[in-house]
């Protein structure tokens, strides 16, 4: 892989934190790329995507010591409190879901959800 390559140092929820993080890093003279920017601005109604924040490869070490993402608090993570698993998807928070929805069909302005994690392993 050479140093010219994008690699994703995170993967976001909202648009709003991507970009918050990019703020941060090119303050500090790091090139970023959120690949996904337009797409979502363009879509708003899109409720869950995975928004991924990308950097030069030569510059990821500083990246990630920049946003305190060291290899060896990645490895400090805490998993599933039940099953000790460390996969988790999005979960819909379905009552503010439903609620979000209706009051979008209502206004007509398309609405997002908000979401939980779920483990992957035992759906807690």
């Amino acid at each position: 892989m050479s140093d010219l390559e994008w690699v994703t140092i995170q993967t976001c929820s909202w648009l709003q934190e991507a970009q918050l993080m990019r703020t941060q890093l090119e303050a500090s003279g790091i090139e970023v790329l959120i690949p996904e920017e337009h797409a979502v601005s363009a879509a708003s109604f899109i409720t869950a995507m995975n928004i991924r924040v990308q950097v030069r490869k030569a510059q990821e070490k500083e990246a990630r010591d920049l946003l305190g993402q060291s290899p060896e608090s990645k490895a400090e993570e805490k998993g599933c409190p039940r099953c000790g698993g460390v996969r988790f998807t999005e979960a819909p928070a379905r009552s503010k879901n439903r609620f979000f929805a209706l009051l979008g069909f209502i206004v007509g302005v398309p609405m997002r959800g908000t979401f939980r994690k779920k483990c992957a392993k035992c759906g807690v």
